[in-house]
């Protein structure tokens, strides 16, 4: 893998540089997505144009900043977020899944993971007696206060850092970037 690295290093512009276990990842000078593994070129990896892999770089950036940079001890984003969502009005499992954009399951293991904390609870459903509303307990909405408190000034320590103009011109592309993508109706 040490190889790959170095190979990857070699070009002549890089501009981004991904290690998986299985393969090394990275724009080259044209932008054009290169990838390599331990047996060669790897074929079957997707292939960008210059910009979708720009895109893929920056998905992947955001992706490791909201699981590493965010995370706030015991409190990842996604729990973060599930402890938001529902601060804001009860929900079902399901329901707090379609708002999320993610899986049932993957959504019941956060909140099975914050209902053995004591962060939420099960409240019974006037509108449906098997699927039971979600609760934010005293204890969740304190664990959430504090959280969002220190993500403000862990944001705000890490921004401090940076151009505000630029934050706001990332902030319009994503917006642009998740309203190309939404489905079309």
């Amino acid at each position: 893998m040490d190889r790959l690295v170095e190979q990857a290093l070699s070009e002549n512009i890089v501009t981004a540089l991904t290690i998986f276990p299985e393969r090394v990842e990275w724009l080259g000078s044209e932008g054009n997505l290169m990838s390599a593994s331990p047996v060669g070129p790897d074929r079957s990896a997707p292939r960008y144009t210059p910009a979708g892999a720009a895109l893929h770089q920056l998905v992947r950036e955001l992706e490791r900043f909201a699981q590493e940079g965010l995370a706030l001890g015991r409190l990842s984003a996604a729990r973060l977020g599930v402890l938001h969502s529902l601060l804001q009005s009860p929900k079902t499992a399901s329901e707090l899944a379609r708002e999320r954009g993610a899986t049932r399951q993957a959504t019941l293991r956060v909140v099975d993971a914050l209902l053995a904390e004591g962060w939420l609870q099960r409240a019974p459903n006037p509108r449906h007696r098997r699927a039971s509303l979600l609760r934010v307990t005293t204890l969740g909405a304190r664990v959430h206060r504090e959280a969002a408190h220190e993500q403000a000034q862990a944001l705000n320590r890490i921004a401090e850092s940076c151009d505000s103009a630029e934050l706001f011109a990332a902030v319009r592309l994503l917006r642009a970037v998740r309203e190309r993508s939404a489905p079309r109706v």
